[in-house]
């Protein structure tokens, strides 16, 4: 589908917390496909037909977003080509409508065989189809999320859709509270969801305060293939009307830079105390006391701290402040 980066044909999800901008990075790679553009970077081996169903957003939303889209990629120097856009993709808004593709029976999850017959004619008059985009996940089916039986149900939905019309089925779906979007354990529900997926690729926004202009960056991130993907990560920078552009990894701030010092300095001090304690515990029974001096002999990649000397002389600085050792008048170091 995109070089490199989604496989065809397959059952795929696109996953992040609300407002981050699934529904614009969705609209922007249908958007490529049907017009040939490479997406974020990576070409489009075959352009073609692309249907998305958005349930989320009304007719005049879905026009605005194109728009937009449309005058930053211009504006960019990467003119999407209208002729083809309009030839190749069918945005169609399903805003309140009732579109699930399964439902409960009063027993089991079925399918909707209506229903998902009409997306698959739809989808199929399409010349040329490519890709089907389903927004969002909660909109097209029933049961509890956290089901297996009903995810599965929905997933085999999926599957049809996918063999019948012999491309890649994308749908957008909601991560868990508080998700980092660095695993498929972020994706929310039932695990049958996300093993039975192909492909699934989150979107997430980094820590307020981790680096500049944090609000305005998402990172895009692959945590699951069954297939060849050489982008497993890239960042993406909010333009005009909320347009996603690709962009340089974010340089930590200051401050975040300062905290991952500090987590380090501590990591590395709760690695050395016991080695340290025991190391002047013997020394002082041998009747050889350390001096600080005297454990520079210590130090090195070879020393059994296995850090540098200015490393070192921090650890046994803190040891002494926070009385894990104590340094008497004579230079030596002991425990008491």
């Amino acid at each position: 589908m995109i070089d490199g980066l989604i496989p065809e044909p397959v059952a795929a999800a696109i996953v992040a917390p609300g407002s981050t901008g699934k529904s614009f990075w969705l609209m922007q790679l249908a958007a490529c496909v049907a017009s040939g553009t490479p997406f974020m970077g990576q070409s489009v081996p075959r352009p073609g037909g692309v249907l998305m169903l958005g349930a989320e957003d009304d007719r005049d939303e879905m026009a605005r977003r194109l728009q937009s889209i449309v005058k930053e990629y211009e504006w960019d120097g990467c003119r999407l080509d209208p002729e083809a856009l309009g030839e190749n993709f069918s945005p169609i808004s399903v805003l309140g409508q009732d579109n699930r593709l399964t439902y409960h029976d009063g027993r089991d999850i079925v399918r909707d065989a209506r229903r998902v017959n009409e997306v698959i004619a739809t989808a199929n008059s399409i010349p040329n189809l490519r890709l089907i985009i389903i927004d969002p996940v909660s909109r097209f089916r029933s049961g509890d999320e956290n089901a297996n039986e009903a995810a599965t149900r929905f997933v085999e939905v999926l599957e049809q859709i996918r063999q019948e019309t012999g491309v890649t089925v994308l749908c957008a779906h909601h991560s868990r509270k508080g998700s980092t979007g660095d695993g498929a354990d972020d994706i929310r529900g039932a695990s049958a969801f996300v093993d039975a997926l192909r492909f699934a690729g989150t979107l997430s926004k980094p820590a307020k305060g981790s680096c500049e202009e944090a609000d305005k960056l998402v990172r895009f991130t692959v945590v699951k293939s069954n297939y060849r993907t050489d982008v497993s990560e890239y960042w993406m920078r909010r333009g005009v009307g909320g347009v996603l552009k690709p962009t340089e990894k974010p340089k930590k701030s200051s401050s975040q830079a300062r905290a991952d010092a500090r987590d380090k300095g501590d990591e590395r001090y709760q690695e050395a105390l016991p080695i340290l304690l025991k190391l002047v515990k013997d020394k002082a029974e041998a009747g050889t006391p350390l001096t600080r001096n005297a454990l520079r002999q210590y130090s090195g990649q070879a020393g059994i701290f296995r850090m540098g000397d200015q490393n070192l002389r921090g650890v046994v600085s803190r040891a002494i402040e926070e009385r894990d050792i104590t340094l008497h008048d004579d230079g030596t170091l002991h425990l008491w």
